[in-house]
């Protein structure tokens, strides 16, 4: 009943539970205040909680549950936006673009299984897909649009040109583009990426632009209605994103009605939505029986028998960080 060993460089130690028959789980707190960085690991050690109804896989059978996850790690939605925006202003590397295509979130909307994820990644490597939607797209990076290689287009274009037409030892080249010779399947995969790809143009080509927030806000709306999809009987994923917009609207009301407000950039509403995702509190999963795991906030107050900290470490434990030009915050 007594285990010893170490998480990421904390020494832990298992209480032997045998000592004091009147312990449970309910009695249990873990306080940690990078939740959501050691929320993975802690389910990953334990296991499904052991009133889930799931199978174990070998730990032992403990009742639990991840109490106040921000609300960017408990919402598929809201993690997708985060990467959306930071893939907008990207140069949509060969990677990113992957890692995005492969969120839950963009497959159920898109329509990419596992077989399409591995095919796409085959193109990566076979066709030298490097970065860049195409040559318009790589010109904002300082490479003219003469150069069209290893770009997004090019690959599309030559799996597109190849299921159209019959190959043959001799190369078929249309507009510099050759021919490849493609799979019964790959059109419709490709059809399906190229389609993926026009959902995201409008954002991408926004991205050096400068608009009033209301302007950006709805064309977030847009993008994210027709790039990603919630599970069924999730659709308030969707809404906590509404909320998040409203509530960036709402703060912004008094500087619209006296004219004052001024035009965003991408950099800047990047900026506003992740600080809005960053403080936006999870739903709250509080005394339903269980060890609780949560931050060091919401439970600190309250009697538990055994109090477990979790991360004493400077980067979990640090005071707030300053933003912005504020040199003495900073100092």
């Amino acid at each position: 009943h007594t285990r010893y060993g170490t998480v990421t460089g904390v020494q832990t130690c298992a209480l032997p539970i045998s000592d004091d028959p009147t312990l449970c789980e309910d009695d249990i707190v873990v306080l940690c205040p990078s939740l959501d960085a050691f929320a993975p690991i802690v389910e990953s050690v334990f296991g499904p909680s052991a009133d889930s109804g799931l199978p174990d896989h070998g730990a032992p059978a403990l009742r639990y549950r991840v109490a106040d996850r921000s609300l960017r790690a408990a919402n598929p939605v809201l993690a997708a936006m985060s990467t959306l925006l930071s893939l907008a202003t990207s140069r949509f590397e060969a990677t990113t673009v992957l890692d995005f295509c492969s969120l839950p979130v963009v497959r159920a909307r898109i329509g990419f299984s596992d077989a399409d994820l591995e095919r796409m990644r085959a193109w990566v490597s076979d066709l030298g897909v490097r970065w860049g939607l195409d040559p318009v797209h790589r010109e904002r990076f300082g490479v003219p649009s003469a150069v069209r290689t290893n770009t997004w287009q090019q690959a599309l274009d030559r799996l597109l040109l190849g299921s159209a037409v019959a190959t043959d030892e001799r190369t078929l080249v249309f507009d510099a583009v050759p021919a490849v010779a493609a799979e019964s399947d790959d059109a419709a995969l490709a059809g399906r990426l190229a389609d993926c790809f026009a959902r995201l143009r409008p954002l991408v080509d926004a991205a050096e632009a400068s608009k009033p927030l209301a302007e950006w806000i709805e064309l977030l709306e847009t993008v994210a209605q027709r790039t990603l999809a919630s599970a069924p009987g999730e659709e308030w994923q969707f809404d906590a994103l509404a909320g998040i917009f409203a509530d960036l609207l709402d703060a912004a009301a008094p500087a619209e009605a006296m004219g004052s407000a001024p035009e965003l950039t991408m950099t800047d509403l990047q900026r506003l939505v992740e600080e809005r995702l960053a403080d936006a509190p999870g739903r709250p999963d509080f005394f339903r029986g269980g060890i609780t795991v949560t931050s060091l906030r919401p439970l600190r107050g309250l009697p538990y028998r055994v109090v477990v900290l979790l991360d004493l470490s400077d980067a979990g434990l640090g005071g707030a960080t300053s933003t912005g030009d504020d040199l003495v915050a900073r100092d």
